[in-house]
């Protein structure tokens, strides 16, 4: 532990130690991968008369082409992505 007396760390914390173990990165990955693509869509004009179902199609050939270059990484990003179908991101696609 590092003391601090006013705004003065007494020590250094930088040198403690500490183990980062990323838990569901695919799964955050996805859902940051989906809140971006969401926007994108949302902007372009493209989508405007087009179903949920194909901007859902086009963000998963997204996280296809350009999700992870780790094929293990790649393929738990789309299960994550595919996890509850489409009906469950339905709503999120339609707005």
């Amino acid at each position: 532990m590092i003391a601090v007396i006013g705004d003065q760390f007494i020590g250094d914390p930088c040198m403690l130690a500490h183990n980062c173990i990323p838990t569901k990165s695919a799964k955050d990955k996805v859902e940051r991968i989906v809140i971006k693509e969401c926007r994108r869509i949302k902007e372009d004009k493209k989508y405007a008369g087009l179903s949920s179902r194909v901007a859902w199609q086009d963000v998963e050939d997204f996280i296809e082409e350009c999700g992870s270059e780790d094929p293990e990484e790649k393929d738990a990003m789309l299960h994550h992505f595919h996890r509850y179908g489409f009906a469950a991101r339905q709503r999120t696609f339609r707005r």
